[in-house]
């Protein structure tokens, strides 16, 4: 039996030139900072807009906890229980990354973008135990297969401030809060042989919001 898992990717933009930009002269490097502000307000920024934009749905207020870090990349993991709360959990993700991006921008000139996307574990993706990682009786998972992957080789191809989506999360978010637009194609290495939509994720209009039209 598969179940649903959303996936969140928050990057930076150009970490490795951002570190060697600003590794300053003194013993500590300048650039330390900005990673650790990244790395300590962007859960509580994503973790307060999901709590608003669920406050006044009649279910619980879903678990979005961080999943990895991946040098420069913070991935939270949600498994949600409908479509609904997939596109609020979306549109929680693409306000966030808006909001992290300004503020980093004029802190620390940082900047970041991602992703977000949907995978069915237990069919063409699962979730495997690493032995080796675990400490105690804490079981380290992961979850690998082509769907996980489609996600991760889109995060480079993002705009800063923006959020991609493949084409099948975009496929569900039906009921005109947001809306997405293609912004190009990109040959994602492992993926397919012919170049992949770029969707970037945007709000709706208001008109189209309160009609539930999808753009």
């Amino acid at each position: 039996m598969s179940s649903l898992v959303q996936l969140f990717s928050f990057d930076v933009v150009g970490s490795a030139s951002y570190k060697t930009k600003r590794q300053g002269t003194g013993g500590r490097p300048e650039w330390i900072a900005a990673f650790a502000g990244f790395y300590e307000e962007l859960p509580l920024l994503f973790t307060a807009e999901i709590a608003r934009l669920f406050f006044d749905e009649p279910e619980d207020i879903p678990e979005v906890p961080v999943w990895k870090a991946i040098g420069d990349e913070l991935v939270f993991m949600a498994r949600p229980r409908h479509d609904r709360e997939v596109e609020l959990l979306t549109e929680a993700c693409m306000n966030t990354m808006a909001k992290a991006n300004a503020r980093f921008k004029e802190q620390w000139d940082l900047q970041i973008h991602g992703v977000t996307w949907t995978v069915e574990e237990g069919s063409r993706n699962q979730a495997v135990r690493f032995r080796e990682l675990e400490s105690h009786s804490d079981a380290v998972m992961d979850l690998i297969g082509p769907d996980v992957d489609l996600g991760f080789r889109l995060v480079s191809h993002a705009p800063a401030g923006g959020v991609l989506v493949p084409e099948c999360h975009a496929k569900r978010l039906t009921s005109g809060r947001l809306q997405v637009l293609t912004v190009g194609q990109a040959f994602l290495k492992g993926i397919q042989l012919d170049a992949y939509p770029l969707i970037l994720l945007m709000a709706a209009k208001p008109e189209a919001a309160r009609s539930g039209e999808q753009r």
